[in-house]
């Protein structure tokens, strides 16, 4: 005998209010079942509230937003599609023209973090067997020549010891010697806190027929990207990092020497959902190609507004001060840079040697469970070798940068962090 739909609703209703969490299933003309129960009850910690709590992130991980960023996620939800939406999607595109600096009409952000407009812009401009040169000075270098390898692009490398960046002679003698039809740089690169200069590059590789791509995650919104005059063919960030928006979208801007490439690719790039001209045609409303979160547009919007109505020197100066506060309060407490040279130092994003006798492991531990802060200890081959401090976004506040220093202080003072 088949049983109704109605009477196993009843059944499932007169479970859950008399406190049973297994749901009985049935056969018949609304499809069968394997067995007569759920094999699984409901997770217990899925009936407790969100243990978070209140910390300053000041680690090189994504800080809190900016309020305005954070305080967006709650606007009243628009259609994706909408001419409403449309118009959030036009201003993302001309905020995003303005802090890179650039008259190119693509520009628009794909879904996922920074890793994921590395592996969309990799995948649209290579295909297998292409000659790809990647400057190393750091886990993101190591990023990018992964990636590439994955897509069976010819990967060749220059590598330079972590703290150190490459000077413009030898990245020209590298782009000479083997001819790449991509040079892959990572102007920010936020494993020790380096800046990677990028003058003359795009000249050159334009000279020696090469795309140049800048992973420029751990500058935008900190430092001066200037994607036209540095002549970039391909440039990315995340919407955490010095725009102070929430992890979840990947800005992109491309030049139109890098869409002629990826236009005339003999193959569709491998991945579906980042193949950039069709999320292009949807930021430029001639396509409609996949669902966004309208309340991460909402953040990215305001993240961009809060820097237009800021100004970018503004903006920039106040990372600068930030940081200049952060170095000289460490160097009081008797902290070594790791990177040796000044001018090879990021903006936002500071690492210091592990001072003598103490564990960075329980510093981090102690500045956690003491100050309610949150800083790293490197990661990649300096990992726990180094302490990481991040002076963007809103954390480019002098009050922030001095409760961190008072914080380390006290850390490094305690013999709780002692080596054991």
């Amino acid at each position: 005998m088949s049983v109704t739909k109605e009477f196993v609703c009843l059944l499932n209703f007169l479970a859950i209010i008399s406190g049973h969490r297994r749901f009985h299933s049935y056969n018949g003309r609304f499809g069968s079942s394997p067995s007569d129960t759920w094999n699984n009850d409901a997770p217990s910690r899925l009936f407790q509230p969100i243990p978070a709590t209140y910390r300053l992130i000041q680690s090189g991980a994504p800080p809190q937003p900016y309020n305005r960023s954070r305080e967006a996620l709650q606007l009243p939800l628009l259609a994706d599609g909408e001419p409403l939406a449309n118009e959030i999607y036009i201003d993302i595109k001309e905020g995003l023209q303005y802090v890179f600096q650039t008259k190119s009409a693509w520009a628009f952000a794909a879904q996922g973090s920074a890793t994921t407009a590395i592996q969309a812009v990799l995948d649209n401009l290579i295909e297998p067997g292409d000659r790809v040169l990647v400057g190393i000075c750091g886990h993101w270098g190591d990023l990018m020549a992964d990636i590439a390898r994955r897509l069976d692009a010819n990967v060749i490398t220059i590598r330079k010891r972590t703290g150190r960046r490459f000077s413009f002679q030898e990245i020209s003698s590298a782009v000479k010697r083997y001819k790449p039809k991509v040079l892959a740089l990572v102007q920010g690169e936020s494993t020790a806190g380096v800046f990677q200069p990028l003058d003359g590059i795009g000249d050159l590789c334009q000279r020696e027929g090469c795309l140049f791509v800048s992973d420029s995650t751990s500058v935008v919104g900190m430092q001066a990207v200037m994607m036209d005059k540095l002549k970039i063919d391909a440039a990315m960030t995340g919407s955490q990092k010095g725009l102070g928006g929430i992890v979840g979208l990947a800005p992109i801007v491309l030049s139109d020497r890098a869409v002629e490439r990826i236009k005339n690719r003999t193959k569709p790039p491998r991945g579906y959902q980042t193949d950039l001209i069709q999320i292009a045609q949807q930021w430029n409303a001639t396509g409609d190609f996949q669902s966004y979160s309208v309340p991460l547009l909402y953040s990215l919007r305001e993240s961009l507004a809060l820097m237009a109505e800021e100004g970018m020197e503004n903006t920039f100066e106040r990372h600068a001060k930030a940081t200049r506060q952060l170095h000289q309060g460490m160097e009081a407490l008797g902290l070594r840079h790791f990177v040796d040279e000044p001018n090879d130092r990021l903006v936002g994003i500071t690492t210091f040697h592990i001072p003598s006798g103490k564990d960075a492991t329980k510093i981090s531990d102690y500045m956690l469970n003491r100050h309610n802060i949150f800083i790293s200890t490197g990661y990649g081959e300096i990992a726990g070798k180094v302490l990481r401090f991040a002076t963007y976004a809103i954390n480019a506040d002098p009050t922030r940068v001095e409760n961190l220093v008072m914080a380390l202080k006290d850390a490094l003072n305690s013999s709780e962090t002692n080596i054991s």
